[in-house]
């Protein structure tokens, strides 16, 4: 769901709330309650583990019909060494402070790992928020009339503080691919004829919650060695939001020729990553997947005499 459409679905949701203040006349020149948050699940994170950043609009007034970015969202010191807007996954909400009814509006996304150890701030952004108001006006024709109009108002949300932790030694995980997330890895052979000493097709993917970086690989080529010569990869990356977290998948195409009919096999492929929810590295393999070949014979055409 887009920020868009939230802010749409509220001013609907709302609407009876708008004709009413319109009815009575009150309130038409009150400024609205409104501040930004910047919140993740939590203020400490890993050097290269995906935090969720959300930019909340909490507002009294409901009738918000507009948001837009002023500043963007950067690092007071340092940078991220990724970051990237994604869209926005939660859901508005009704909250209480200080015993007042707020409108948690979620209006922007984003995901960022930094490389370094340390403590970080995030410099608050700032949003113009452009908020609808009802108005009574008397029209010489049709008398008192109701309408509304627009307030523009620019926002900056306070700062966020976070801290990042460095990776604990690898030690025995001599193969680790610099993965921090939580990791799957699979095999895939297409259906379709495979012929001896010709070009075949598999698919090495890994899949899962983090980030999947250009320099990240998991262990291929050993498993393309059985009865078979791997010739090309080709690796293709993509990443997507789920349950308000950050999923990342890659893709990787093996051109691979069998030499020979008998015993032929992809082995298990291996992905070295830390997980970052139980504070330790871990290893995850593909299944072997046995590989039919069948003769060149198949391609022969039947000769009609």
């Amino acid at each position: 769901m887009t920020a868009r459409s939230i802010l749409t679905l509220c001013a609907l949701l709302f609407t009876m709330a708008v004709g009413h203040a319109a009815g009575d006349g009150k309130g038409q020149g009150e400024v609205p309650e409104m501040f930004l948050k910047v919140e993740t699940p939590s203020d400490r994170a890993y050097v290269g583990e995906a935090v969720v950043f959300d930019v909340m609009l909490y507002t009294s007034d409901p009738n918000v019909v507009d948001v837009a970015a002023v500043s963007p969202l950067k690092l007071r010191r340092g940078e991220f060494s990724d970051l990237k807007r994604v869209p926005v996954s939660k859901s508005y909400e009704n909250v209480r402070i200080r015993d007042r009814q707020f409108y948690k509006i979620p209006v922007d996304c984003f995901v960022g790992s930094v490389a370094d150890k340390g403590k970080y701030e995030v410099e608050g952004p700032v949003y113009a928020v452009t908020v609808s108001r009802p108005v009574i006006y008397n029209d010489p024709f049709w008398g008192r009339m109701r309408s509304s109009e627009t307030h523009r108002y620019e926002l900056k949300g306070a700062d966020y503080k976070f801290s990042v932790s460095a990776l604990p030694d690898a030690g025995k995980f001599t193969s680790f691919s610099g993965a921090v997330g939580n990791f799957d890895v699979r095999t895939v052979v297409p259906r379709g004829d495979i012929i001896v000493g010709e070009d075949a097709v598999a698919y090495v993917i890994v899949e899962g919650e983090g980030f999947l970086g250009d320099d990240i690989m998991p262990e291929y080529r050993s498993a393309f060695g059985n009865g078979m010569r791997l010739k090309s990869v080709s690796p293709s990356r993509e990443s997507y939001m789920s349950d308000g977290r950050l999923m990342s998948r890659i893709t990787i195409e093996c051109t691979f020729i069998p030499e020979t009919r008998e015993n032929c096999e992809i082995g298990p492929v291996s992905f070295e990553f830390f997980n970052p929810k139980s504070k330790s590295y871990e290893s995850v393999k593909s299944g072997s997947v046995p590989v039919e070949v069948k003769s060149s014979t198949i391609r022969r055409e039947a000769i009609d005499i």
